[in-house]
């Protein structure tokens, strides 16, 4: 089965090595962009090939991935730490870290 993910890219270069989830929490508008859906298979490594497909891997532009089914108007960037994944039905939300994923929680 296919699981939906909501791609956000943190606007803040910074978050690629403090990785605080408060900005998620606080003032989502003002330190991420919403900037791809995409779809996954379901399995225990979904997160990990949402990333692969928001990345522009061997000179391909991932916006073109038929997965991709709906990004923002360019530029669009490969997704790092600290970008969000949401899950489209559960709105499980991870946070990518230099090795894994980090849960992050819900809005207080």
């Amino acid at each position: 089965m296919l699981q939906r993910y909501t791609v956000y890219h943190a606007t803040n270069p910074l978050q690629m090595f403090f990785h605080d989830e408060t900005q998620w929490q606080s003032n989502r508008s003002a330190h991420y962009r919403r900037v791809a859906r995409v779809g996954a298979e379901s399995c225990d490594y979904s997160l990990d090939q949402v990333f692969a497909l928001t990345n522009h891997i061997d000179d391909c532009d991932w916006s073109q991935h038929p997965a991709v089914v709906w990004h923002a108007t360019r530029p669009l960037r490969s997704t790092s730490v600290g970008d969000v994944l949401v899950h489209a039905t559960t709105h499980e939300t991870w946070m990518a870290l230099p090795f894994g994923w980090q849960k992050v929680a819900q809005e207080p």
